[in-house]
């Protein structure tokens, strides 16, 4: 074989195995053009959504903040969402207050962002509003009143001109409703913020007259006792006629000192003083002859508080 013909078959035989090589390296380098190019941010998909139960946040014209589950969202109200109280019954949004609770059923439109079809404030009632209790404040400037019923907390009843209030038939005004009375109120009720509002009716089930004869019942005269124990005077606040003695007895284990507000000067009703401490089963008595209330407390641990409250005796025409 010739010198020439040699070299001819050594460049072909480098060429076979050249081309491989080099055929990996250029489908690499494009493989890796292609990963690099077509990466995509993912697509959020809208979807129903329901919150069984979410708190009422923020209030802003026709947008709600509410969180459920420590997740917040906005809650879009348009004029096709339907706003229902906790039975079912139409409701609108100058109804709600922070703090309520909600359930939610809608789109979710983005990743905390619902445009709501049905919102249900769960926190606000009218059937089954009607509430039987005592007036317990009065706010005369702001016509409200603070109703303390049987069985649950206080309501702040909030009334308007359209408030119906009577006695037996009787047409009444808000001036008639004293400290003590017995009355029932119907209206919306707001169990998250316990308020009573468009309230219709106050039906007022005692008079003054019986206030005031239930007040003389706890009207203690002659000799009143007040127990001092580990947790404080017992009775704490005690009604009395003037000239009544009052007995402090001291049933605690360690020392206690009954005297007149304010601590430490006992000024206010000069001469109530026990002027030391009671040791355990000791007595300290004083009679009060001047009519007021008169606060107290216990000069060695000053948290510890009572009223005494001293009125005329009653007399007999």
């Amino acid at each position: 074989m010739s010198q020439r013909l040699k070299l001819m078959l050594v460049v072909v035989v480098a060429l076979v195995v050249a081309l491989p090589v080099l055929a990996d390296n250029t489908n690499t380098n494009s493989n890796t053009n292609v990963n690099t190019n077509t990466s995509t941010p993912p697509v959020f998909r809208q979807r129903s959504i329901y919150l069984y139960k979410a708190t009422l946040t923020a209030i802003s014209g026709n947008t709600l903040t509410v969180t459920a589950k420590s997740k917040t969202y906005t809650v879009n109200v348009t004029d096709k969402t339907k706003l229902l109280r906790n039975f079912g019954s139409k409701s609108n949004l100058a109804e709600f207050s922070v703090g309520n609770i909600l359930q939610v059923h809608g789109r979710l439109t983005s990743e905390n962002v619902i445009d709501a079809k049905i919102i249900r404030n769960t926190s606000i009632q009218k059937r089954r509003a009607t509430f039987t209790g005592l007036v317990d404040s009065v706010d005369v400037t702001a016509q409200k009143f603070v109703l303390k019923p049987n069985s649950r907390t206080t309501i702040t009843v909030s009334v308007t001109t359209d408030t119906k209030i009577a006695q037996k038939g009787v047409v009444k005004t808000f001036a008639d409703l004293a400290l003590a009375t017995k009355v029932t109120a119907s209206g919306m009720w707001d169990k998250s913020n316990n308020t009573l509002t468009e309230v219709t009716k106050i039906n007022i089930l005692t008079t003054r007259k019986e206030v005031k004869k239930n007040e003389d019942k706890d009207v203690i005269s002659g000799t009143a006792n007040i127990s001092i124990t580990a947790n404080g005077f017992n009775p704490k606040e005690i009604k009395i006629t003037k000239g009544t003695k009052v007995i402090f007895t001291n049933n605690d284990t360690t020392q206690h000192w009954p005297a007149s507000g304010p601590h430490p000067a006992h000024t206010l009703y000069p001469g109530f003083d026990a002027l030391k401490g009671l040791a355990q089963g000791e007595t300290y008595t004083f009679t009060f002859d001047k009519v007021g209330e008169w606060p107290y407390h216990d000069h060695l641990n000053p948290s510890v508080t009572g009223k005494i409250k001293v009125v005329e005796p009653k007399t007999t025409p």
